[in-house]
């Protein structure tokens, strides 16, 4: 995939079942007038460097290689694997075909992604943002507008309800809590008898 970079989000660590990972968003504009969003993992996440990006003059034309190529919601989304490569300003003609078609007056700054769409709040902010109460989030209408909405709750534990213990036993593969049916534990969703099961 080749596109001029638009968007560019932080490098993350995200947790995974076996360790953690470095995690990236970027948005690429594509030739048709779309974008395609690519989340860049492990290594490949510092393939771009922020340092270029911020002191040189755009634009900048990423290609993607050996990518993952998924669909949510209609709109085509990259994913990086091991193999992925990510090239800048490649001196080849595809991307001189794309400098050709942009205003080379033009400056193309890249913009940075925030998490989740959110504005920044500093800790110390975070007690003056947007309070609500228990009640007022309960009764919220949910819609596009409110999926990404960040609030400010004070509340007191007054009883913790612990009648069925602190965790239960879960199907390692789904997550699902398993039973012991004759003896053996039983996961419903997977409709097996799971080979791991953790407390969760």
């Amino acid at each position: 995939v080749i596109g001029i970079l638009d968007y560019i989000g932080t490098i993350d660590e995200i947790k995974t079942r076996s360790h953690p990972t470095k995690m990236r968003n970027i948005q690429l504009l594509l030739k048709e007038n779309k974008s395609v969003q690519t989340t860049l993992w492990g290594n490949t996440a510092q393939q771009i460097d922020d340092d270029f990006y911020k002191t040189n003059k755009g634009p900048f034309i990423v290609i993607v290689t050996s990518s993952i190529v998924k669909t949510f919601r209609g709109d085509y989304q990259l994913s990086s694997t091991l193999a992925t490569k990510l090239y800048v300003n490649l001196d080849i003609p595809e991307v001189a075909e794309i400098r050709n078609r942009l205003n080379s007056t033009i400056d193309i700054y890249v913009k940075e992604i925030l998490p989740k769409g959110l504005l920044k709040v500093q800790d110390g902010e975070l007690a003056l943002h947007n309070k609500k109460t228990i009640v007022e989030i309960k009764d919220m209408e949910w819609n596009s507008e409110t999926k990404d909405l960040l609030v400010t709750c004070n509340a007191k534990i007054i009883n913790i309800y612990n009648k069925y213990g602190w965790y239960y036993v879960a199907c390692l593969t789904c997550k699902t809590k398993v039973k012991q049916v004759k003896g053996v534990l039983w996961c419903e969703r997977c409709k097996n008898e799971p080979k791991f099961a953790v407390p969760r």
